[in-house]
């Protein structure tokens, strides 16, 4: 345990750890405000179902931007040891190596986790002041999805979207974890993790009528497509199986990841 306190702390310490979040936040907040803006002169939909609706809308933006913060905070993390050769010292200390890297990983997805959690409450609290406030009255449990497809409750929606946010920050922080131990630059570190996380979703435009195939699902686990309607009504009998290789992939990460962190550096 003190151990992960001590670990934490050389997160939280940071300076760009604190401007960077404080960035996104005043950036959440900014962009809620500007998007209202723009459609003042259209027909905009306010009450409390139009709430949820643009959280669900919107907040798979934020939770970009949020793990693009993730991603420069831990590469730097992961690589600052071993660009001072501290890891040398850990390998040797008593208790070091596997149980170093078990409160690293840790340490990295309740970072990942929790940040995820700060974007999404902005996100939740600037649409619903934009939005939710305002001539309420609606079941919230009326959501009519932009297809013919049946009703689907609401509250059933933000759970599978909270869910694939948590499976997203457990495969992002194994992926930081697998690439920052191979690395002793950080730079190096960012330029892959941005390459494998974003780039599959940037050619997610290739598949046929740019829908998302299981191909796509097995590539990006959906690390950023995280809209639960998608999910939902798009992936729905692959599902099952997303879960289980966004976990087969963590695994697999995490241990890659261990092996490299473990072993003793080469003179």
């Amino acid at each position: 345990m003190k151990l992960y306190v001590i670990e934490l702390k050389k997160i939280l310490q940071r300076r760009s750890t604190w401007v960077l979040t404080g960035f996104m936040l005043v950036l959440t907040v900014v962009y809620g405000q500007l998007e209202i803006h723009n459609k003042q002169n259209m027909i905009v939909e306010f009450g409390q179902l139009a709430g949820y609706r643009r959280f669900l809308d919107l907040s798979g933006l934020f939770i970009v931007c949020a793990f693009l913060v993730e991603i420069i905070v831990l590469a730097s993390y992961y690589c600052e040891d071993r660009q001072d050769k501290v890891d040398v010292l850990i390998l040797t200390a008593k208790r070091g190596k596997l149980y170093d890297y078990a409160v690293r990983v840790s340490v990295t997805l309740a970072f990942v986790i929790c940040l995820n959690i700060i974007m999404l409450m902005a996100a939740f609290v600037i649409c619903h002041v934009n939005y939710g406030y305002t001539g309420g009255g609606l079941p919230v449990r009326e959501m009519h999805m932009l297809s013919t497809l049946e009703e689907k409750n609401i509250f059933t929606l933000i759970c599978m979207y909270l869910f694939n946010v948590f499976n997203a920050s457990i495969m992002l922080s194994a992926l930081v974890v697998c690439i920052s131990t191979m690395s002793k630059n950080s730079i190096h570190s960012f330029i892959v993790i941005v390459g494998v996380v974003f780039l599959p979703v940037m050619l997610e435009g290739i598949f046929k009528n740019g829908q998302m195939n299981i191909g796509y699902t097995f590539i990006t686990s959906q690390p950023v497509m995280l809209i639960a309607e998608r999910c939902l009504l798009e992936s729905g009998p692959v599902y099952g199986w997303h879960i289980f290789i966004s976990y087969l992939c963590s695994i697999v990460a995490c241990c890659v990841g261990g092996k490299k962190w473990c072993s003793v550096p080469k003179e």
